[in-house]
């Protein structure tokens, strides 16, 4: 059971944003489109971080008055772990287990194929299981 066949099971979708958007706008996107994460780049497009629900609950605990008009980039988890299409599911649970990650970006050649969710490979897991 590789990464690809999970990406398979629906349109893999990426929903980012820039670093200078207000907590605000991407809590608003968020909601808009209905993910738990969405992936930060910069003006050249690379990937810097990726700004989650989990982002927003840490953000309301250090800075509560301030977090909505604070930019993106000041609360954004930065450093982010990728996987590829070929990695095994079991590897990445693991991986999003050990770390305390829910999103994961899927990165191949350099290009964003799709994020997967934790709660996408449990239901990949669960329908092979059925079959």
């Amino acid at each position: 059971m590789k990464v690809k066949d999970v990406l398979g099971m629906h349109e893999p979708r990426v929903v980012a944003t820039t670093p200078e958007k207000s907590v605000q706008e991407v809590v608003d996107l968020l909601t808009k489109e209905e993910v738990g994460a969405v992936m930060v780049r910069n003006w050249e497009g690379v990937i810097i971080g990726i700004f989650s629900e989990r982002d927003v609950v840490h953000g309301l605990s250090a800075d509560r008055a301030q977090l909505l008009s604070m930019e993106v980039g000041e609360v954004m988890t930065s450093g982010v772990v990728s996987c590829d299409l070929e990695d095994d599911i079991n590897d990445v649970i693991k991986m999003m287990t050990e770390r305390h990650f829910r999103h994961v970006p899927v990165i191949e050649d350099r290009k964003i194929e799709g994020i997967i969710s934790l709660r996408d490979l449990i239901e990949y897991r669960i329908l092979k299981v059925a079959e």
